[in-house]
């Protein structure tokens, strides 16, 4: 299947000169400050694929041409100079095809890899979306307006229009609604076939538009209950759009066109209100929070893209600071979507402004797919870090400077702050910006590597593990090594590190040399950091059984469900990986089978080891009989499928 290996861009927009955008088949998560040109590489990529839509070169050629008020030339271009989008798409065996629209030639209407490439793509923009709901508070929500301008071209009814004179049909929504919209002109007798004929065809219009709607309000609930876990549904109300209806409180005729109407409603799920009209909200956009607009803006679009699947299209989804109004939890819901879902089928281009978002999806992308990798047999830490590299390319965007001050983009491949601090110690020699990048690296390392629950006050009030610095991340970490068997004395260096070569304040001193061993060690150190392992083996909201047995050979077979991960440990100096016996946690339990019967249970067991919770039962059953007692408790702990954890060790 072909994927875009180039897009190369020449004078078109913020882009000045000819610049090439390598995606090598690969996803791409870019990101870019305003101004960087972010957007005008999203806006290629739409214009590109849209021209196949356009009947005349010339609606195409418009973008090109300087003396065109429509035009997206670079400013700074001279009028003689060529302006275009060429995309370079190929497939898995290396095979090649090239297509451009600009000044000089247009070479994608009525092809036919660029228009299956149309039909099957999808760009779904936070702004875009926000129009799904941004509506007063009076106003009744009417999405036609939002499905003419932004959708039609991608859907298509089951029926074919052959207009009159024409030979050939289309199943595509955007030109029968072109045909709706323009009426019959000269105006025929109400008695005549042509008149009839069109009636007919409106008829046939409003029917294949409420059957589209119905099969996409049923996958937009699927997704806002199932997937997004909402209380509410949507109900699309499809008002149908006419011609030549009468004129409001006359017997007179309008001969105009009257669009349709798809007017959307909430329901509200919830057994505390009973009165079905209580339930219904017709102002949505004011009685849900923007996070939840927003989720019901995704599902919906989302619906939209899984009704016109077509396996064998090529397909890219084009994201624009889709996840920026979400809150964390449904951010995560919607990577592990695209990651699991989607990243098979289409190469997604995701672009965002925001620094946080970036590292957000930045960070879930490698994790998702270093499990991948572990869950492939790979052992080596240094290739399972950098695993998603194989599927994914990360950039930053930024405004630059060219020839004559004119300001272009810079496009660079994301560098991680270690990688910045290396290339600071070898290639660009500045011992300061080293340290303070080093600093940054271990920052964003003990914020990642210790669990949440050590960034507390002394009194257990929550810290934002992102307001701590240095000095405060190595005292969490301090005693976080120490209670899970992790050695630390590398943190002990670190500390003392940390007011020297990490200390920009520092830097000024001629001792060089000195400066250069200790930040050498530093590098050391990390490595040795990264090889430390703290990963679950069982994860939350996993369950969990173990089993005990009596003198008088009763089984008592208990269930359960993590409240938190169980975690397998592995130090960096290669010994046997472990489960630290300390490790608390809380415990749903489920149920308890005994002689076959199976008593549901409904209580939380807070703050206990593994040990703990075993001991506990054992004292409840031995209330009544004598338990036999377990040796290895990680042998007696299963998962659902009865594994041992001890069998579940990945290293």
């Amino acid at each position: 299947m072909q994927k875009i290996s180039k897009i190369i861009l020449k004078n078109f927009k913020f882009f000045y000169g000819e610049i090439p955008i390598i995606l090598d088949r690969k996803h791409v998560l870019f990101y870019g400050e305003n101004g960087s040109g972010k957007s005008s590489v999203y806006w290629a990529l739409y214009t590109f694929l849209q021209s196949v839509f356009k009947t005349d070169v010339l609606e195409v050629k418009k973008y090109f041409d300087v003396r065109h008020d429509e035009n997206l030339v670079n400013r700074f271009a001279v009028d003689t100079a060529p302006s275009g989008i060429t995309v370079e798409m190929e497939d898995e065996n290396k095979g090649l095809i090239r297509r451009e629209i600009s000044s000089e030639a247009i070479n994608t209407l009525r092809d036919s890899v660029i228009i299956e490439t149309t039909l099957g793509s999808d760009f779904l923009d936070y702004k875009v979306l926000s129009r799904i709901y941004a509506y007063y508070h009076k106003e009744e929500i009417d999405l036609f307006d939002f499905f003419q301008h932004h959708l039609m071209a991608f859907i298509n009814f089951r029926e074919e229009l052959i207009r009159p004179g024409e030979a050939t049909g289309t199943k595509n929504a955007e030109r029968w609604w072109e045909y709706f919209e323009e009426g019959l002109t000269p105006k025929p007798k109400m008695h005549e076939d042509q008149y009839k004929d069109f009636q007919r065809f409106v008829a046939s219009f409003n029917t294949e538009f409420k059957y589209y709607l119905e099969q996409i309000e049923k996958l937009t609930n699927d997704y806002i209950k199932i997937r997004l876990k909402e209380n509410f549904t949507i109900k699309f109300n499809y008002v149908n759009g006419t011609y030549n209806d009468f004129k409001p409180g006359t017997t007179g005729r309008s001969w105009a066109v009257k669009p349709p109407k798809i007017l959307l409603t909430v329901y509200l799920v919830t057994n505390l209100i009973t009165d079905e009209n209580k339930r219904k909200v017709t102002s949505p956009q004011s009685f849900l929070n923007e996070a939840k607009l927003s989720a019901l803006a995704l599902a919906m679009r989302m619906a939209i893209l899984d009704e016109k699947f077509v396996a064998a299209y090529p397909k890219i989804l084009v994201l624009d600071d889709l996840l920026i109004s979400m809150d964390m939890s449904n951010r995560e819901f919607v990577m592990g979507m695209l990651l699991e879902n989607y990243c098979k089928d289409y190469q997604i281009i995701f672009f965002t402004h925001q620094r946080s978002l970036f590292e957000d999806v930045r960070k879930y992308i490698e994790i998702y797919y270093s499990d991948v990798a572990r869950k492939a047999g790979e052992t080596s830490n240094d290739i399972i870090k950098q695993y998603w590299s194989k599927n994914w390319l990360l950039y930053e965007m930024y405004e630059t400077e060219g020839e004559n001050g004119i300001p272009i983009p810079s496009i660079q491949p994301y560098e991680s702050n270690l990688q910045k601090a290396f290339k600071y110690f070898k290639k660009d020699i500045d011992y300061n910006a080293c340290g303070n990048y080093l600093r940054m690296s271990l920052e964003e390392f003990f914020r990642k590597f210790v669990p949440r629950s050590y960034f507390v006050t002394d009194g257990g009030t929550p810290i934002p593990a992102s307001s701590m610095m240095l000095d405060g991340l190595l005292s969490k970490a301090r005693t976080y090594f120490t209670e899970v068997g992790f050695d630390t004395d590398s943190l002990a260096k670190l500390d003392r590190y940390r007011t020297r070569s990490l200390n920009p304040a520092s830097h000024y001193n001629p001792q060089t040399e000195y400066y250069k061993r200790e930040l050498l060690e530093i590098f050391s150190i990390i490595h040795t950091l990264e090889e430390n392992k703290n990963l679950p083996v069982l994860e939350k909201d996993s369950h969990i059984r173990f089993r005990i047995e009596t003198i008088s050979g009763r089984i008592f077979n208990y269930r359960a469900t993590l409240l938190d991960d169980i975690i397998l440990y592995k130090k960096a100096d290669g010994s046997d990986s472990y489960f630290n016996s300390r490790d608390k946690r809380e415990y749903a339990m489920v149920s308890c089978e005994v002689d076959g019967t199976v008593r549901e249970l409904n209580h939380i067991i807070r703050s206990k080891t593994l040990l703990e919770l075993y001991n506990e039962t054992i004292a409840f059953i031995n209330r009544t009989e004598q338990a036999n007692e377990a040796q290895d408790i990680f042998e007696i702990f299963t998962n659902d499928a009865g594994v041992s954890l001890n069998a579940l060790k990945a290293y």
